[in-house]
């Protein structure tokens, strides 16, 4: 009896497996490429590399990447939090570089208009994001939501979702 249970629970997992199989996809793209989650899409329009911000006020370890990126709600009824995900680099080593803290709190003082923190439905905004990373190419952005446990369910389930970056 205990056999048939075991034998049922991993057809089961295999069938789920599967089941994910189908519907899983990676996407990978260069400068422009939309990464779309259910009815939000983000799009990376602009990156550039800066070896100070502010006028030299703020200088990096490395170099900073400065991403401009356009998030849009294509919802037709769902108000997005915009503050609800974050904008993450990595580089070709697997390492994950999140934004610096110093300098977008610099960057976001310096804007006339801060982004909205809500967008509507059928609203889009521009957002501009800062990393300082150590010098060099090959890096890609991505989009993370509450932490690395759902961010490897998204990975397993939907595949990964990348831009890379020049």
């Amino acid at each position: 009896m205990l056999r048939w249970i075991a034998v049922i629970v991993i057809c089961g997992f295999v069938g789920l497996a599967a089941l994910i199989s189908l519907f899983r996809h990676d996407v990978r793209g260069p400068l422009g490429t939309t990464l779309v989650y259910d009815d939000f899409a983000f799009t990376v329009v602009g990156a550039r590399d800066e070896s100070s911000l502010l006028g030299g006020k703020l200088v990096p370890k490395g170099v900073f990447k400065v991403i401009e990126v356009k998030v849009a709600n294509d919802a037709k009824r769902v108000d997005y939090d915009v503050t609800s995900q974050r904008v993450v680099l990595f580089d070709a080593h697997g390492g994950r570089y999140d934004v610096d803290a110093v300098a977008q709190a610099a960057l976001d003082a310096a804007l006339a208009a801060p982004p909205p923190k809500m967008l509507h439905p059928t609203e889009s905004c521009m957002t501009t994001v800062v990393f300082d990373v150590p010098k060099g190419s090959g890096y890609e952005l991505g989009i993370t939501w509450a932490g690395s446990f759902f961010d490897t369910v998204d990975r397993l389930t939907i595949g990964e979702r990348r831009v890379e970056l020049p």
